[in-house]
């Protein structure tokens, strides 16, 4: 096993024991390391905690080690976890030049630690699942607690824009409605709605319907003679109003004269 140069380890919980630190102290042409956690695994376990111990002790006697990759999420990050122990050995390895994760969901300082490795190159993270790749990075957003706070420290913001494809979130802004009474639409009449034009048909057979004409002469010279006749027998002339008296009275005395000669014939 000394001549192994790459190394794809899962962390376990087993029966036997098992002298890690001898057997990766013993890879000492080791230049590609890719730790795995399943789902079933915990760091609060006795047996993956030692492991990760044991790789923290070995990671000095591995100078040639190029590539660090952790498939699971850097999250304990207290003074005592095995994470811390692992972020200093890999912060003082000489020839690390790409280290890889997952993006943590919360701030860690277990990445900024491995960042200060002057040797190193880029940081790649990715939102990878279990089906985690060595060395891959998938898009991530640029939101959320840890690429906020990354943002503060100059050299890890350098690193992860060096190896990570780091999507930019932007704002999309809705267009407003317009404010009753201001624009062009209200100043339209109502009947230029479209729910009370009319359908194509009915415009279509106004359209070619026949148009009625309407004599207005013929009515109106109609109505002036009756208005005309009935002014003139209603309308009083005092110029003729005594001579219409007598002509009146005229003819009735010579109708009077008639009768009395006819009557006076019968007798």
């Amino acid at each position: 096993m000394r001549g192994l140069h790459s190394l794809d380890f899962s962390l376990m919980e087993s029966e036997y024991d098992c002298d890690y630190e001898k057997v990766f102290g013993d890879l000492s042409q080791l230049r590609h390391l890719t730790l795995r956690k399943p789902s079933s695994i915990y760091l609060t376990q006795v047996q993956p905690r030692s492991q990760l111990a044991a790789i923290s002790l070995a990671v000095p006697s591995w100078p040639h080690l190029r590539t660090a990759s952790i498939a699971f999420k850097l999250c304990d990050d207290t003074p005592l976890s095995p994470i811390t122990a692992l972020a200093n050995a890999l912060a003082l390895s000489p020839s690390l030049r790409t280290f890889s994760t997952i993006v943590p969901s919360m701030w860690t300082t277990s990445i900024a630690t491995i960042s200060s490795n002057p040797s190193l190159q880029r940081i790649c993270l990715s939102s990878a699942g279990p089906s985690y790749v060595s060395g891959s990075s998938n898009p991530i957003p640029n939101t959320g607690l840890f690429m906020t706070e990354a943002r503060r420290h100059p050299h890890l913001a350098e690193l992860i824009v060096a190896g990570t494809q780091v999507l930019r979130c932007r704002a999309k802004t809705l267009p407003s409605s317009p404010v009753p009474g201001s624009g062009p639409s209200s100043s339209l009449p109502s009947s230029a709605s479209p729910s009370t034009s009319c359908p194509p048909s009915s415009t279509a057979a106004v359209a070619h319907a026949p148009k009625l004409r309407i004599d207005t002469t013929a009515c109106s010279s109609s109505s002036h003679r009756r208005s005309h006749s009935h002014s003139s027998s209603n309308a009083i002339n005092p110029a003729w109003m005594a001579p219409a008296s007598a002509s009146a009275s005229g003819s009735m005395s010579a109708k009077e004269r008639k009768k009395a000669n006819r009557r006076s014939a019968r007798f």
